[in-house]
């Protein structure tokens, strides 16, 4: 039978027409496949993906999106945002990024109340319902998260980070749900801090209902999140280092590592096979904290070397899919049509300047003919603007005839801030930050400065963390936004120390803000053992005048054993130095480093000696009532509290009773003090002046001017310097053999010590002392040892003696 033949029907036609168009139209718009690229974490072991990202510069291969995880999100960030390989590179070479993973600013840009309280203590909690909490991590990420700030400054104010130059995600982990969080949108900055938050190193980043940490737990190598972007080739660049031999198991934290990093490795295995391209660095005998400068220099290197070993691969890449970045130096007429058309303009990293504006200094439109002589004449304007720090054109064709320009920007912001936000505050007000930040409207924008008031709040101890961004509100105006996360009001923290004087003193010191009124401080220290001191001060700090200005009260019971000594030297009395004192003042405060403070006290003293039998000595017992005026002033521009090594510290303080008030005891007492410090690499040098003098009437007293011991006069016994009136002259030499150890030479000199009181009729004497030591700086504070020779009495110099001084923890 034969079948009769069907004609197609007009249904068929249709759909055969409409497919033809549509390979006609697909051979217009097919373009290169879309190239990805995942980094992998491994703390400072990911600076050597900086090796892959330079191999990727130097062929020109673009790339399309990319994401990291941990110190992977962190360079990817960098990389897209912009920056290239080589910038970064030289970044990593440059930064301290010891010094970066530390939370306290440095002691000279921390405000003045800060830098007395700067590693007095050991230990440190918050206090929240009666419980003790800590931050969640030993590094809160305060310089971290400043400092990526910095470096993505353009960037802050886009949410969407497909609208960076590069579309980027980074990886981090939520720990309330226990998934992976994959972050594409909010702030650049935050997102960061959040993928390299190692728990337990680093305290964790609130998001949204979330509390995340590094993503390095789940997914270290983000290849999947790289396709999910949309690419369809993934490079990906992995870092790792060889498990621990039996031998080099030695310690707790070794098998810590250890366990850590066999998840780690199980982990790249399966992640790195879903790659396309893979480079794989090996770093033996390099750790994920090895962030010192040397180290981060070879781990660079080792990742070049890796980068390297695939350049063939690359290479192959690329001829295969034609790729190319497309920068106008690079772009001829030869591989653009001159008919090409723009379809497509995007310009990113411009805070200040609109986009129509740039578009119009380059003498571009959309819709209008690609000219790369007219494009290269406009970026040149563009860059004689002197607006621009980083300039990244980029030219790509999308169709057959039509053209995608590019271009990446890195503003110098000379914006004004017409407003400024504050975010997160619970306890404390929007009026007492914005006075506290000294920042106000109508200033020019200076990231210089905004940091170091953003350091000056920080150290004031009420916040966690304080981060900021920009807002633009115009052409060259912006709103900043200040985002800070408040400390529990309260906090405890304990101290401990050693001497060869009192012996074991413990401390336990409560402070508070108080919720009351808020910005109060309020701050109780107990001291134990060894000797017993208990100190209250509140004070309210506020910048109404243009001096901070703050009240204060002040309340000190002590009971400290002290000694007293014979005119041949012994010791022939102990007394415990009894006394109560309550004051009322007021102090103020110029910039960070120069207090004054004037206070009104009342003091009970209550004293009864033991005196040795044989031994006539002029001390009674004594029971005072004192009141007295107290005026003191301080300038404190030192690097450090315990080892300085360069700054300033000159201190001066005076007593006046007042005898129509007072019982007994009425005397002016005045003390005034310089020390200056210079390093010269290694070598520190100190000198040191003192003088002192105490007047008294009415009897006896034990407000005396006292000297003695490792910090004031070496040579002596501590305290021994009981005097009346004294000249100190002092020099010190100190040399530092490691990081954490150094040994020092001291020299010392009193002009015309006397005490009339337990040395009556003998005159003026001058003293000399002298001693070495060393001095070795551990995790619970400095330990010191000092031997030293001087003059036995100091009353009748010559004969003289060997005196030790041994000292552990912190001087609080």
């Amino acid at each position: 039978m034969r079948l009769k033949k069907r004609r197609p029907s007009k249904s068929f036609w249709l759909i055969l027409l409409f497919l033809l168009a549509g390979v006609n139209l697909f051979s217009q718009t097919l373009t290169r496949p879309k190239i990805g690229l995942a980094l992998s974490g491994g703390g400072a072991m990911g600076f050597a993906h900086i090796g892959a990202l330079k191999l990727l510069d130097s062929l020109d291969i673009p790339i399309d999106y990319i994401a990291g995880t941990s110190m992977g999100g962190i360079v990817g960030a960098f990389y897209a945002v912009g920056f290239t390989g080589d910038e970064i590179e030289q970044i990593a070479r440059e930064a301290d990024w010891s010094e970066m993973f530390t939370d306290a600013p440095a002691r000279q840009v921390l405000p003045y109340f800060q830098k007395q309280d700067a590693d007095k203590y050991q230990f440190e909690l918050g206090i929240r319902d009666f419980r003790p909490v800590d931050k969640g991590g030993v590094i809160a990420g305060q310089k971290i998260t400043l400092f990526m700030t910095r470096m993505v400054l353009p960037y802050l104010t886009v949410d969407d980070f497909d609208s960076l130059m590069i579309p980027f995600r980074c990886i981090a982990v939520d720990l309330t749900t226990g998934t992976e969080v994959v972050l594409g949108r909010g702030s650049l900055p935050t997102a960061m801090r959040a993928t390299m938050a190692v728990p337990s190193v680093f305290s964790p980043v609130d998001w949204g209902d979330s509390l995340l940490v590094d993503g390095g737990l789940l997914n270290n190598l983000p290849v999947n999140a790289v396709r999910a972007m949309g690419a369809d080739i993934v490079i990906a660049a992995m870092v790792r280092n060889p498990f621990k031999t039996k031998e080099e198991l030695r310690t707790t934290v070794d098998v810590l590592s250890q366990t850590f990093n066999i998840f780690r490795e199980n982990k790249l295995d399966s992640e790195s096979k879903l790659a396309d391209l893979l480079i794989d660095c090996q770093l033996d005998r390099l750790n994920p904290t090895d962030f010192n400068t040397a180290k981060v220099r070879k781990i660079m290197d080792s990742g070049i070397s890796a980068a390297q070993a695939k350049r063939d691969d690359l290479t192959a890449l690329k001829q295969k899919y034609n790729l190319t970045r497309g920068n106008p130096g690079h772009v001829t007429a030869n591989n653009i049509p001159d008919s090409s058309l723009i379809s497509k303009i995007t310009i990113k990293g411009n805070q200040t300047i609109p986009a129509t504006a740039i578009c119009s200094l380059l003498g571009i439109d959309e819709g209008t003919i690609y000219n790369p002589d007219s494009l290269t004449t406009g970026l040149a304007r563009l860059k004689a603007m002197g607006d621009y720090n980083r300039i990244r054109p980029a030219v790509e064709m999308q169709t057959d005839s039509t053209v995608e320009i590019r271009l990446g920007l890195v503003e110098d912001v000379h914006a004004i801030i017409r407003d400024i936000e504050v975010r997160g505050n619970l306890q404390l007000t929007d009026d007492f930050i914005l006075r506290s930040l000294g920042i106000v409207p109508g200033e020019i924008f200076s990231m210089k400065r905004i940091e170091t008031q953003i350091n000056y709040l920080y150290g004031l101890g009420y916040f966690k963390n304080v981060t900021y961004m920009t807002e633009p509100v115009g052409q060259n105006n912006i709103k900043l936004i200040l985002t800070v996360t408040e400390h529990t009001p309260q906090k405890l923290r304990i101290g401990i120390r050693y001497d060869n004087y009192h012996n074991l003193v413990a401390a336990l010191d409560f402070q508070t803000t108080s919720t009351f009124i808020r910005g109060l401080r309020i701050d109780a220290e107990g001291q134990f053992i060894g000797l017993n001191q208990f100190k209250f001060k509140t004070l309210y700090p506020t910048r109404r005048l243009k001096l901070p200005f703050y009240p204060f009260i002040n309340f000190t019971y002590m009971e400290i054993p002290t000694y007293v000594y014979s005119l041949n030297g012994n010791k022939v009395a102990s007394y415990i130095d009894r006394s109560a004192l309550f004051g009322l003042g007021w102090g103020f405060l110029y910039k960070n480093y120069w207090n004054i403070e004037s206070e009104l006290n009342y003091e009970a003293v209550n004293i009864k000696p033991d005196i040795a039998p044989d031994e006539p000595i002029k001390f009674y017992d004594w029971k005072d009532e004192v009141f007295k005026l107290q005026l003191s002033s301080n300038i404190d521009l030192l690097d450090n509290a315990f080892c300085p090594r360069k700054g300033i510290l000159v201190q001066a303080s005076f007593e006046h009773t007042f005898p129509q008030i007072g019982r007994h005891a009425n005397y002016n007492r005045l003390k005034l003090s310089g020390d200056f410090y210079k390093s010269i690499r290694r070598h520190t040098f100190r000198l040191s002046g003192f003088y002192g003098y105490a007047n008294m009437w009415d009897g006896f007293t034990n407000r005396f001017v006292y000297l003695g011991g490792p910090e004031t006069f070496v040579g002596v016994e501590y305290d021994q310097l009981a005097g009346a009136e004294m000249t100190v002259l002092r020099s010190d030499y100190a040399y530092e053999i490691f990081n954490n150890l150094q040994v020092n030479a001291i020299g010392n000199v009193a002009l015309g010590f006397r005490n009339q009181f337990l040395a009556p009729g003998v005159g003026a004497q001058n003293l000399l002392g002298y001693g070495v030591g060393v001095k070795y700086h551990s995790p619970v504070g400095p330990i010191s040892l000092i031997i030293s020779r001087g003059d036995k009495s100091v009353f009748r110099p010559g004969t003289q003696r060997s005196v030790l001084y041994f000292k552990a923890g912190f001087l609080f």
